[in-house]
């Protein structure tokens, strides 16, 4: 058995794998970005980091499996990454393998590529609350990838003062999108037309849809679907929809807004979402 854990921006997972099977998730809520002032994470920030990665800690030692621990956005920014690694080891024994962008995407791109039985096209997104990973594939190969700073925490911190930005905020954020969005290299649309979207955000977005509508939508979202959601976490009102989405609500709409701006860089009306991550794909090449 292996333990994964993920650091990231939106939450802080501990997964548990007998072999490629997921037998346990722990999950926390991370505060990096919160903790973060002057691109250095506080002290305050580092401790409460710790006391998250020492709780994670101890439920391995209940499966007594190996465990290796990982970062993602918002803390490969960190201008103090070498002292709060260096405190970390300290206080919980775990060593933090903090990946770029370039790893992280192909990480994401292994994860998605065993979720498919034969050749595919397409463009893979991770959308995290950093970053997003953006890639292009053909027959098991990157064509590119690109990590852009587009997540859905940091956008919001940027540009929204409320969880559900307003039109004008929302007008920001999707000149923001597309600005990003236009430092993908060059490449042939027509050929690449399908877009595969994993992370928390599309997943959340796939599962508040199916619970309110009470409809299946065989892990597939359109731009006319996500428009119906943005609308209705408007006018669901902050308490509803806070019970329901918890910690996601503070995100979730600028989650929709920056898939929406995606799949139409992309030029497709259908979002396929996948359940993989970039933790299967860091196991995988564990392998």
């Amino acid at each position: 058995m292996t333990g994964i854990i993920d650091i990231g921006s939106n939450t802080i997972r501990l997964v548990i794998y007998k072999e490629k099977e997921r037998i346990a998730n722990f999950c926390e809520y991370s505060n990096i970005l919160a903790d973060t002032v002057g691109g250095e994470l506080t002290d305050c920030g580092i401790e409460r980091l710790c006391d998250i990665l020492f709780s994670l800690r101890s439920e391995i030692m209940e499966y007594k499996c190996g465990v290796f621990a990982f970062a993602t956005s918002a803390f490969r920014d960190l201008k103090n990454q070498d002292k709060v690694k260096q405190k970390v080891f300290e206080e919980t024994g775990l060593c933090i393998d903090v990946l770029s962008g370039e790893r992280e995407a192909e990480y994401d791109l292994a994860a998605l590529l065993e979720t498919f039985e034969g050749d595919e096209t397409g463009i893979g997104v991770d959308l995290g609350g950093g970053s997003c990973q953006i890639f292009a594939f053909e027959r098991e190969k990157a064509v590119f990838s690109l990590s852009l700073p587009i997540g859905c925490k940091r956008i919001k911190r940027a540009f929204c003062k409320t969880p559900v930005p307003e039109k004008k905020e929302r007008k920001k954020i999707e000149e923001c999108i597309k600005r990003s969005l236009s430092q993908l290299p060059k490449y042939d649309k027509d050929r690449f037309k399908k877009l595969y979207m994993m992370g928390g955000t599309i997943k959340t977005a796939e599962n508040l849809y199916e619970f309110l509508y009470g409809t299946e939508i065989r892990h597939e979202l359109t731009t006319g679907q996500l428009e119906k959601l943005l609308n209705d976490i408007e006018e669901g009102g902050k308490e509803m929809m806070e019970g329901i989405l918890k910690k996601r609500y503070e995100t979730i709409a600028v989650g929709l807004i920056i898939s929406n701006e995606i799949a139409k860089f992309v030029g497709t009306d259908i979002i396929n979402i996948k359940k993989c991550c970039v933790r299967d794909g860091y196991l995988a090449k564990l392998k």
